[in-house]
């Protein structure tokens, strides 16, 4: 019985939702009725069906014009003091190419950017990607390691302060239209607790659960 309770207690703790998002707890958006307050730029929609499953997000691009509002934004309650995420987090999502368009140049893959306006690291991981049979899925450590690459400063500087989080999921290069049609999905972090927190959380129900037996 008393297990039973830690167990509870400990997924309650941390099992959260998006509306709880915070650069302290861990969150996903699965886009499953809508965008779920990340901001899209223009070539960006939230679409109902084809995700992986459901809702999902989806960007294409103007020829020659691959940077041009093909991102989405992660809601301003992800911005904050990284500091003590580095090394316990990582983001998460779900990527995929719908179709490579026509008159292909060079195939990409997704990109994750942290940024404060000065300095941004750009996270890039794995093989181009030409299959669009299906979804691919990617883990980006919150650690500086060979897949990110930063400008403008240092790591450290920079998550002292995060204003922006960003994805830009279009990965084709096309000389002409229609172009490349792509998908994003399950964005998340995951924080893996503090010790010290973890301790706290067993104690509690622990502590409470004694109290309640010696009464008995």
């Amino acid at each position: 019985m008393l297990k039973a309770s830690v167990s509870s207690f400990v997924a309650t703790v941390f099992s959260v939702s998006a509306a709880w998002a915070t650069p302290t707890q861990s969150v996903t958006f699965d886009f499953a009725n809508d965008p779920q307050g990340w901001t899209l730029e223009q070539q960006t929609g939230w679409v109902a069906s084809g995700g992986n499953p459901g809702g999902h997000l989806e960007t294409f691009t103007r020829p020659f014009d691959e940077d041009y509002g093909n991102q989405a934004h992660a809601p301003a309650s992800w911005a904050g003091d990284w500091r003590d995420l580095e090394d316990r987090a990582t983001i998460t999502f779900d990527y995929r190419l719908f179709d490579p368009g026509e008159a292909v140049n060079d195939y990409g893959r997704p990109s994750l950017y942290l940024s404060n306006g000065t300095i941004t690291a750009r996270w890039e991981f794995g093989p181009d990607i030409t299959d669009t049979t299906r979804w691919f899925s990617y883990s980006a450590p919150i650690t500086l390691n060979s897949d990110w690459t930063v400008e403008g400063g240092t790591w450290e500087q920079l998550l002292q302060n995060v204003t922006d989080v960003r994805i830009a999921f279009t990965t084709v290069s096309n000389n002409w239209y229609p172009q490349d049609l792509n998908g994003l999905d399950n964005v998340g972090i995951s924080i893996v607790p503090e010790p010290a927190m973890l301790m706290n959380c067993l104690l509690v129900p622990l502590v409470a659960a004694r109290r309640r037996a010696s009464r008995l």
